[in-house]
């Protein structure tokens, strides 16, 4: 008989070791089926140890492998498809640009669109006040003259103000001329 004691020594697995417990437990502890927990621990680098079919997970080095394996797969899922190369070389062209603005910027060969909407407005108000005074300085060819004149400024000053309303902002203070300003 003590050989029988023996052959069953030698085909018994070996115990759980300290901090370690089966996979099933880790199952349950977890919360997964035995497939899912299985599955991590097939994966490499899992803190597991194989016990003929048995396989015994040490709990404290397995919990935070996997967490660790989690944010892992988390950043990867979340990563920009763009490469880091591509990335910098993106963003080396647009700062070389904004320098180039900033250049003609202060060698005064770009003017900001607000700069130009005020030229254009002081410009139209000054278009607008000539064509005001045109029928005033051609009174001394006749009468007949000055009411031509008269009818042209107004269609003259109705096309500039209908261009002025569609192009223009509603700013009522940007290079408006008052009518002080107006008059010769």
């Amino acid at each position: 008989m003590p050989r029988s004691r023996e052959m069953k020594g030698q085909n018994r697995l070996k115990a759980a070791q300290k901090g370690e417990v089966s996979a099933a437990e880790m199952a349950k502890r977890l919360e997964m089926t035995p497939q899912a927990i299985g599955l991590w621990c097939k994966r490499p680098g899992a803190p597991v140890r194989v016990d003929g079919p048995r396989v015994w997970i040490h709990a404290a080095s397995f919990l935070r492998w996997r967490e660790k394996e989690l944010v892992a797969q988390a950043m990867r899922d979340v990563a920009p498809s763009v490469s880091w190369e591509a990335a910098r070389t993106r963003k080396a062209l647009g700062e070389a640009k904004l320098v180039e603005i900033e250049v003609a910027n202060k060698l005064k060969e770009i003017i900001t669109i607000e700069d130009s909407m005020k030229a254009l407005g002081f410009a139209l108000d000054r278009v607008n006040t000539l064509v005001r005074g045109l029928p005033a300085r051609l009174a001394h060819l006749g009468e007949t003259v000055e009411e031509a004149a008269e009818a042209e400024v107004e269609l003259i000053i109705a096309e500039l103000s209908e261009f002025s309303d569609d192009v223009l902002p509603e700013d009522e203070t940007a290079g408006n001329v008052t009518d002080d300003q107006t008059t010769d």
